[in-house]
């Protein structure tokens, strides 16, 4: 099946045992091939959204940055999510939106980590937004933020899942 076909909130378990069957013809006659079971663990759905809304503020470029994380399957627990920015950019952390959790910035090395202690499946989006003003433009500069990196665990398996979301272009 593809995943799109796939319903994982359907499934009673997450703990899968899967064989390939191959049949096929040699010279008429009928074969038949089998693998060895391979198990796989379905972990939850985890997915992480990175998006910028520009504003002018005064004759000054603010960037309003959300990062959505989404989840269906299984229960969150143990979630950080971190990025950074670039260049002359100042981070308003009175003026973040913070859904679930607690940010912590770091002015000076220009970081932002955001701890969710856990998301249930009852909820399916949790948007943090949070305003990066730029106060001087720099010519040579391409990328306002890195890639944003999540971490959580699923709270049935104990696995731990990391995501990695899109940079943001300047």
């Amino acid at each position: 099946k593809r995943a799109g076909e796939i319903d994982l909130s359907s499934f009673t378990g997450h703990d899968i045992q899967a064989v390939v069957d191959l049949q096929y013809e040699n010279e008429g006659r009928k074969e038949k091939f089998s693998t060895a079971p391979t198990a796989v663990t379905i972990n939850s759905d985890v997915g992480l959204e990175v998006r910028r809304e520009k504003k002018d503020q005064g004759g000054r470029e603010v960037s309003v940055i959300s990062w959505l994380l989404t989840n269906t399957f299984h229960d969150l627990k143990d979630i950080r999510v971190e990025g950074e920015w670039y260049g002359d950019a100042t981070l308003d952390e009175a003026a973040a939106t913070v859904p679930a959790g607690a940010i912590q910035v770091d002015a000076a090395n220009k970081k932002i980590v955001w701890l969710v202690p856990t998301m249930s499946t009852t909820v399916d989006v949790l948007a943090l937004q949070f305003p990066l003003t730029i106060n001087k433009k720099n010519s040579t500069q391409t990328t306002l933020t890195g890639k944003v990196k999540l971490r959580a665990r699923d709270a049935v398996t104990g696995e731990e899942m990391a995501v990695v979301g899109n940079e943001i272009p300047l």
